[in-house]
């Protein structure tokens, strides 16, 4: 059995510019060990040399816990091409984390819980942790926005072909005019009764002139109704008229019915 021989320390120098010069060599060694340990165990796993035992040889024979080995595969993945590879001031977990980091945020400066601003190089495994739960947050949040907006701009094109829909309808109509009776009340045969008289039948022409125009809106009203709960300027609209309907129903029936006015009859097919 072979025995390991401790090697004797070597002597260090007193000399700065050499003392630099060997810890800047060290830490080249360390940082590009951590990615040439995991293009090792990728090229062992994709071409299977241990013949489908990756996991058992990863742990066994090169002392890796299969966790961990998947942290050296994924950073060597993500991270090769970057600045990142001879850099021993970063270690396996950090690069991990800064790994799984969309690429776009991996060199970008953020904002800590303590306020600081750093670049995920700069932070600990905390602040990166914390890093990637805040960028997942607001990627929910921007994507539950898109679907909010995405939801609203169908509702309003369905409402707007639903508005130009009964817009363009030409209903076919029937309309049987009933001739008013004969006024008995002598009351209007004053100058002003008259005139009384002539802009109250001019106002009932009128309205039986929109009544025809928009006899079509007795046929769909479940939808009618659906378009003016969601429109509140048609409803404030409806509020500021319904005096007017009010009274002509006084004038007609006294309010003792529900506001039908007798002036027309209309039958739509």
């Amino acid at each position: 059995m072979n025995e390991v021989k401790e090697q004797p320390k070597q002597e260090l120098s007193s000399d700065i510019n050499i003392i630099t010069a060997e810890i800047n060599a060290y830490k080249q060694v360390a940082g590009e060990a951590i990615f040439e340990i995991g293009r090792r165990l990728k090229h062992v796993k994709e071409n299977d040399l241990v013949h489908g035992e990756f996991k058992k040889w990863v742990e066994v024979s090169a002392g890796i816990p299969y966790r961990q080995a998947n942290r050296f595969m994924k950073v060597t993945d993500e991270l090769s091409d970057s600045n990142m590879t001879t850099s021993s001031l970063l270690g396996l977990n950090v690069l991990y984390e800064i790994a799984t980091l969309p690429p776009e945020e991996r060199d970008k400066p953020h904002t800590t819980s303590k306020g600081e601003t750093k670049t995920p190089a700069e932070m600990t495994v905390r602040e990166l942790r914390q890093l990637k739960a805040d960028l997942k947050r607001a990627e929910e949040q921007r994507k539950q926005a898109q679907q909010q907006a995405e939801l609203e701009r169908k509702e309003r094109e369905r409402l707007e072909a639903l508005a130009e829909e009964y817009a363009t309808r030409e209903p076919e109509v029937r309309t049987e005019y009933v001739e008013p009776p004969e006024l008995r009340d002598r009351s209007f045969d004053t100058p002003y009764g008259v005139k009384l008289l002539d802009d109250f039948y001019n106002a009932m022409d009128e309205l039986s002139e929109w009544q025809r125009k928009y006899a079509w809106i007795t046929s769909d009203i479940e939808q009618l109704r659906a378009l003016a709960e969601a429109d509140e300027d048609m409803r404030d609209e409806f509020e500021k008229n319904r005096n007017m309907w009010r009274t002509l129903s006084e004038i007609f029936d006294g309010g003792r019915n529900s506001g039908i006015i007798d002036a027309e009859i209309i039958e739509v097919n």
